[in-house]
C-alpha cells in the first residue's frame, strides 16, 4: 500500500512554462493530487534532455532515488502546469507520456490536480499558494530498505505561444524539492532545432553555458528554488516592419519563413527604389537576411556591418536607431558567425568586445564565449552598491541593492542586515536572491520594515558570479573608505609642490636681504 505523509503546501510562483518537471512525491486528498514532503526519499541524481522546436517540445528525464530508511512504497507524480494566467495561453497537457522504473515499463494514469489558491503563512508570514497543476501522471514505486532505483520519463507537449508571435518553453524544477534532503547532482540540457542563439530572448535562471548551440545546467548538492524559463522571440521584425511598412511586412516575414532568400531579395530590391528614409534601415534588414540565406557572404558582411554602425547612435531618424538596436543580437550572431567561419580570430575577439561594451546580447555574449580559447575572454567580479532607503508611503525602510556584472553571469545577491541599538544587534534581513535572466545588471529591494529612534542599519552585501567571483559592500567598508582622505590628483600634487618651492625661495631671499 502507499504510504501517506500529511501535504506540506509550497510557496511557488506561477511562471509561463509548458508541462515539463522533476517527478514529485505526492499524495492523495480525496481525488486530488498534491505535492507533499517526502521524509526518507532523496532524489540523488537528475539527468534532463529537452529538445525545443517551434512546434513540440520533447522530454527525457532520468531520476534515481534512495530510500533512506526501512521499506515503503511511494506514490510519485509528473505535474501539468496551467499557463493561461501568465498570458501564454496554451494546452498543459503531456502525450506519450511514458514510465520506466530500472528499465522496466511501468504504467502510469492521468489525475485531476487542484486549484491554486493561497492556504495561510508559514512561520515567517510569507503567503502559501498552491501551485496551478489541473493533471498529474502518478505511479507507484516500491523501496526496500536503502534501496537505489532509476526513474525514466518521456513525453511530448505543445510550447505556448503569446499573440505577439512569443513561444514559451521551460522546466519545472522546484518539484524536485518536496523529496528528502539535496539533490547529489543535476543536469538540463535544452536542444533547439531551428531556433539559434540570438533568437533566445529570456533565459533564466542565468547559471547556464553553452555547448554548441545547446543551453546546459549543472548544479551540484541541489535543493531547486526557481524553474528554468525561456522565451523564444519568433517575431524577427515583424513589429517594427508593420509600422514602416504595413503592406509589406507579412510577406517579407513569410518569405523569411519559407527560405525563399531569392524572391525575399527581389521583392526588398524592388521595394527600395521607391523606399523613404524611415523604411531604408528594416529594408536593410531584409536585404543582409537574403544575402545570408543565399550564402553570398560579402555582400551579407557588408549589410549587417551598415546596420550596426547605426545601433550606437541614434541616426537621422529614431527608426533608424530602433531597428538597429532591435536587432543587435542578429547582426551580431551573424557577423560572429562569418568572422568563426573564416578563422578570423582578431576579428572575432573585436566582435566579442564589441558585444560588452554595447550589451547587445548576454545569450549571444555566452555562446561567443565558447568560440574563443579561455585567454581571450575576460573576467571580473559583479559590481554592487547597496543603499537603504524609505518608503514614501508607509514610513517602513528598505535595502536596496543594485548590481551589473560585464561578464553576464551574475548568479546570486546575498543581503544580511541588523538594527543596532545601544550596542545590541538584531538581525532584520538574512536572504539570497537568484538572479534571472539579466545577469548584465539587477537590482533588489529588501525589506527592513520601521527602524526605531536611536537604531541604526547595519548590513552586509555580496554579490557573486558563476566564477566564485563575488563583490561584498557593507557599512563596515564605507566607514572605513569615508574615513580615508581623499587622494589628490597628479595636478593637484603638481601645484601643492610648486607653492612649496616658491614659498621656500621666497623664505630665502627674505632672509639674504635682511
Amino acid at each position: 500500500m502507499p504510504r501517506f505523509l500529511l501535504p506540506l503546501l509550497l510557496s511557488l510562483l506561477l511562471l509561463p512554462l509548458p508541462a515539463h518537471a522533476n517527478d514529485a512525491s505526492v499524495g492523495r486528498i480525496g481525488e486530488t493530487i498534491r505535492p507533499i514532503q517526502d521524509t526518507q526519499i532523496q532524489m540523488m541524481a537528475e539527468e534532463v534532455r529537452v529538445h525545443v522546436t517551434r512546434e513540440r517540445t520533447y522530454v527525457e528525464a532520468t531520476f534515481t532515488f534512495r530510500n533512506t530508511e526501512f521499506a515503503t512504497t511511494v506514490l510519485m507524480g509528473f505535474p501539468e502546469h496551467q499557463l493561461e494566467d501568465e498570458g501564454f495561453p496554451g494546452d498543459p497537457h503531456l502525450r506519450d507520456f511514458r514510465t520506466w522504473v530500472d528499465g522496466v515499463s511501468t504504467p502510469a494514469k492521468r489525475e485531476p490536480g487542484l486549484v491554486p489558491k493561497v492556504t495561510g503563512s508559514d512561520d515567517s508570514g510569507s503567503l502559501l499558494r498552491e501551485r496551478d497543476f489541473p493533471a498529474w501522471h502518478t505511479w507507484e514505486v516500491p523501496f526496500a530498505a536503502g534501496q537505489t532505483r532509476e526513474v525514466r520519463n518521456t513525453y511530448w507537449c505543445h510550447p505556448t505561444f503569446r499573440s505577439n508571435g512569443e513561444v514559451g518553453t521551460g522546466y519545472i524544477l522546484v518539484t524536485g524539492a518536496t523529496w528528502y534532503g539535496k539533490i547529489d547532482r543535476a543536469t538540463v540540457t535544452f536542444e533547439f532545432d531551428g531556433i539559434l542563439p540570438y533568437q533566445l530572448s529570456t533565459v533564466s535562471p542565468g547559471d547556464y553555458r553553452f555547448e554548441g548551440t545547446s543551453l546546459v545546467w549543472e548544479w551540484t548538492d541541489f535543493e531547486p528554488v526557481e524553474d528554468i524559463r525561456l522565451v523564444i522571440d519568433a517575431r524577427g521584425m515583424l513589429a517594427v516592419a508593420h509600422g514602416y511598412l504595413p503592406e509589406q511586412a507579412g510577406e517579407l516575414e513569410d518569405l523569411c519563413r519559407q527560405g525563399d532568400y531569392a524572391a525575399l531579395l527581389a521583392w526588398v530590391r524592388a521595394l527600395q527604389t521607391r523606399a523613404t528614409p524611415e523604411q531604408g534601415p528594416t529594408l536593410l534588414l531584409y536585404e543582409a537576411r537574403a544575402h545570408q540565406g543565399l550564402g553570398r557572404t560579402a555582400e551579407a558582411v557588408q549589410a549587417w556591418e551598415r546596420l550596426l554602425e547605426m545601433a550606437p547612435r541614434a541616426g537621422e531618424t529614431a527608426q533608424e536607431y530602433l531597428v538597429a538596436a532591435d536587432a543587435r543580437a542578429e547582426i551580431f550572431y551573424y557577423l560572429v558567425t562569418q568572422a568563426h567561419a573564416a578563422g578570423d580570430r582578431n576579428r572575432l575577439e573585436k566582435l566579442y568586445r564589441q558585444i560588452r561594451e554595447a550589451r547587445a546580447s548576454l545569450v549571444v555574449q555566452r555562446w561567443v564565449e565558447t568560440l574563443l580559447p579561455a585567454a581571450s575572454i575576460s573576467r571580473s567580479a559583479p559590481l554592487g552598491a547597496a543603499e537603504i532607503r524609505p518608503d514614501p508611503h508607509s514610513g517602513h525602510w528598505w535595502l536596496h541593492v543594485e548590481a551589473e556584472d560585464p561578464d553576464a553571469d551574475m548568479v546570486s545577491i546575498r543581503a544580511v542586515a541588523w538594527l543596532v541599538t545601544d550596542g545590541d544587534r538584531v538581525m532584520a534581513i538574512d536572504e539570497q536572491t537568484p538572479v534571472g535572466q539579466d545577469t548584465y545588471r539587477t537590482s533588489h529591494a529588501y525589506y527592513l520594515g520601521e527602524i526605531p529612534p536611536g537604531a541604526q542599519v547595519e548590513y552586509w552585501v555580496e554579490v557573486s558570479d558563476t566564477e566564485g567571483l563575488g563583490t561584498v559592500v557593507s557599512t563596515a567598508e564605507e566607514a572605513e573608505e569615508a574615513a580615508e582622505p581623499a587622494p589628490r590628483s597628479w595636478l593637484l600634487n603638481l601645484v601643492a609642490a610648486a607653492m612649496l618651492v616658491l614659498g621656500s625661495a621666497w623664505v630665502l631671499r627674505r632672509r639674504q636681504a635682511g
